[in-house]
């Protein structure tokens, strides 16, 4: 998705389109929203499963299971990670995509460091380390298109064929 959102946008910033590329993104959110609700689905009724395919281990299955349904909720803002840095890549806002992925470094360690430091949580915080680092980046990224200043980045200026 964020391979195609990042094709599409850069066209139709060259072609000064740039409410074409609003739509796309728009449109692609919808897509993430629809498989990350199908795909919640999947992990509460069949994780067990899934995780059976790789161990064989009872305790092992349960924790990789819970681990899934967990991160599952969480699979929207990771899709809007893919389609915003995408966008972001694709209109010539490469250097922000660039922060966008250091926030995540940042979030993962910042997270797992906090979520550490509460004995409640235990393993389970490397699960939540990952949705909550999601949930951080693709917000930043969501924010970034909001703002707009995607729309003055593009590295082909008024170029007449």
């Amino acid at each position: 998705m964020g391979t195609a959102v990042s094709t599409f946008a850069g066209q139709n910033v060259g072609a000064g389109k740039y409410d074409r590329v609003s739509t796309s993104c728009k449109k692609s959110t919808l897509v993430v929203l629809v498989f990350s609700l199908m795909m919640i689905a999947v992990m509460f009724l069949f994780g067990d499963p899934i995780v059976r395919l790789f161990v064989n281990e009872p305790d092992v299955i349960e924790i990789g299971a819970r681990g899934l349904r967990i991160t599952s909720f969480m699979y929207f803002a990771l899709g809007m990670i893919y389609i915003t840095r995408g966008m972001l890549n694709g209109v010539g806002d490469a250097a922000y995509a660039m922060i966008n992925g250091l926030t995540e470094v940042v979030g993962r360690i910042g997270f797992a460091y906090l979520l550490m430091a509460i004995p409640a949580v235990g393993m389970w915080g490397v699960w939540y380390t990952n949705g909550l680092t999601w949930i951080l980046a693709g917000a930043a990224g969501i924010i970034r298109f909001f703002q707009g200043k995607w729309k003055t980045k593009s590295v082909v200026k008024d170029v007449a064929f």
